[in-house]
C-alpha cells in the first residue's frame, strides 16, 4: 500500500501514544544505558537480561567493536544474592560494561561498580563499604545455617573487594567493620573508579 492511501484515525481519543517516560526508556536503550536508581533487588534482574541480550546481538564482533553498556548507579544497596548474580554477569560479559557512580552507591551497588571494565564517579558522589547487613530467624539450626552462608558470602565480598580495588589488606581489615565512607577522590585514590567524571561527554 502506498503510504498516501494511509487514512488518519478519526477516532483520536482513543489512539494510543507513547507515554514520555516510554520514550526515554526507548531512548536509554538504544544507547544501551541503564538506570540502577533504586535498592538492589529482583528489578536487577533486568538488568541482567538486557546484557544478555546485548552480548546476543553483539555475538561474533571483538569486544573492542562492540558498543559498551553503560549503568548509572544511585543506590543504597541491597539484596547481596542478586548483586552476585549481577557481578558474575559483568564478568562474564565480553560487551565492555561502563559503571558510573552518580551520586550514591553504597553496599552491593559500590560492588556493581567495581566491577565494571570502566569505571567513573560524579565530583561530589559516595561510595560505601561495609560487612554488610541482614537478619535471620527460625530454630537453631536454620540460624546457624543461615549465619553459615552469610559469613561464606561476606568472604566472597571481601575477596572481590580486594581483587578489584587498590585497597590493601591491611587497610581493609582496619577498615571493614567501619561504615567506610569514601567521597569521590578516595573513590579513585583506592581503585573503586578510575577516574573522576569532567563531562557528560566522556560517559554519554
Amino acid at each position: 500500500m502506498d503510504l498516501f492511501e494511509l487514512e488518519m484515525p478519526t477516532n483520536l481519543e482513543n489512539l494510543q501514544l507513547p507515554t514520555p517516560e516510554l520514550l526515554t526508556y526507548y531512548k536509554l536503550q538504544e544507547e544501551r544505558i541503564i538506570w540502577l536508581d533504586d535498592d538492589v533487588e529482583q528489578n536487577c534482574i533486568e538488568i541482567v537480561r538486557n546484557i544478555h541480550l546485548w552480548n546476543i546481538e553483539d555475538k561474533g564482533k571483538p569486544a573492542e567493536e562492540r558498543k559498551p553498556i553503560k549503568i548509572f548507579i544511585f543506590s543504597d544497596g541491597g539484596d547481596m544474592n542478586i548483586a552476585y548474580n549481577l557481578l558474575a554477569t559483568i564478568e562474564q560479559s565480553i560487551t565492555p560494561i561502563w559503571t558510573i557512580n552518580t551520586g550514591l552507591a553504597c553496599s552491593a551497588a559500590a560492588l556493581i561498580l567495581i566491577a565494571g571494565n570502566k569505571r567513573f564517579c560524579y565530583n561530589r558522589s559516595i561510595a560505601l563499604i561495609h560487612n554488610g547487613s541482614g537478619m535471620v530467624g527460625g530454630t537453631y539450626d536454620q540460624t546457624e545455617a543461615h549465619m553459615k552462608m552469610y559469613k561464606g558470602m561476606v568472604a566472597l565480598m571481601h575477596e572481590f573487594i580486594l581483587e578489584h580495588t587498590k585497597i590493601d589488606a591491611n587497610t581493609f581489615k582496619r577498615k571493614k567493620s567501619q561504615e567506610w565512607f569514601l567521597s569521590a577522590k578516595e573513590q579513585v585514590e583506592y581503585g573503586l573508579v578510575d577516574k573522576i567524571v569532567d563531562s557528560l561527554d566522556e560517559i554519554l
